[in-house]
């Protein structure tokens, strides 16, 4: 099967592209390496340099590349950022998305599986959170993702979006946007001091990369169609992360207490169930043998 996958040079992408290589799929990435990078890109996929805004560009990839599957993670993926600017994050999350859909459409593509968000919930009472919970997202990020999941569904073609919960994993840059575990196995591997915000009990739902990567590879491949929560259904909370990741890098670092953050929630799990009797989520790593790794490739 032949595989385009936008944002294959960034943190979930490239994994979703090894993944793919590995079991004998030909695989072409678009990127425009604003977060992704060059080096994360392998050498059996074929790359091209294009904005998935750039619709004559894209149109000159699905031309020549006509793939059977679209596996679309190109984003603007920081929701604080989408708050100030709303314009540029409609522009990559939901234009983008409508640019992809149209081109997947016209070039006859079987398959489109996006990428999506557990942002479009918002700060739900209903943990943990299954896909058909209200939804009430609280960033512009988190709006424009659930209007980009109705453009894909409404495609005709056949799809599977999916809402991921905390990804992390090596390739996260923690430098950038990265998340919550890459900062802290960053600081932790150079004893810099880690900084927790509020109370430290507010819990969420870490799933590791290659978890993630390996579901969007077995969306592609199976014949299934519809939205899944893409998760561990576990809870950890953020003193519970620090204690195990002092337990496995025995790291110097120091803790600083900060501000709770404004906004924050405070509660995040995503019910699994439907990933996993689709067989999207077959066998999830140990979360301290996955942060091991993590810390090892920082």
């Amino acid at each position: 099967m032949k595989i385009l996958i936008t944002g294959g040079a960034g943190f979930i992408g490239s994994h979703t592209a090894d993944i793919l290589i590995s079991r004998g799929h030909e695989v072409c990435i678009v990127d425009n390496l604003r977060t992704g990078k060059k080096e994360n890109i392998n050498k059996k996929a074929r790359f091209y340099n294009v904005d998935i805004c750039d619709r004559k560009k894209l149109a000159e990839v699905f031309e020549k590349e006509k793939p059977d599957a679209v596996i679309h993670l190109a984003a603007q993926t920081n929701a604080r950022y989408s708050i100030k600017n709303n314009k540029v994050d409609k522009a990559i999350n939901l234009n983008g998305t409508k640019i992809i859909v149209d081109l997947s459409k016209k070039y006859n593509v079987k398959k489109i599986v996006y990428s999506s968000s557990a942002a479009v919930y918002g700060d739900v009472k209903s943990i943990p959170t299954k896909e058909l919970a209200i939804k009430k997202p609280i960033s512009p990020y988190g709006k424009n993702k659930l209007a980009a999941e109705e453009v894909v569904k409404k495609n005709g073609i056949s799809y599977a979006i999916f809402r991921y919960s905390n990804v992390f994993g090596p390739r996260q840059d923690a430098l950038g946007e990265g998340g919550v575990i890459s900062i802290f196995c960053y600081n932790a591997k150079k004893d810099i001091p880690l900084t927790i915000y509020g109370s430290g009990e507010q819990t969420r739902d870490f799933i590791y990369v290659m978890d993630v990567a390996m579901a969007n590879v077995l969306a592609a491949e199976k014949d299934i169609t519809g939205t899944f929560n893409i998760s561990t259904n576990k809870k950890i909370s953020i003193n519970k992360l620090i204690e195990i990741l002092f337990s496995v890098s025995k790291s110097k670092s120091n803790i600083i207490k900060g501000d709770k953050v404004k906004g924050d929630i405070m509660h995040s799990r995503l019910d699994n169930t439907r990933a996993k009797k689709a067989g999207l989520l077959n066998k999830l790593h140990d979360f301290s043998a996955a942060l091991r790794e993590t810390i090892k490739n920082v």
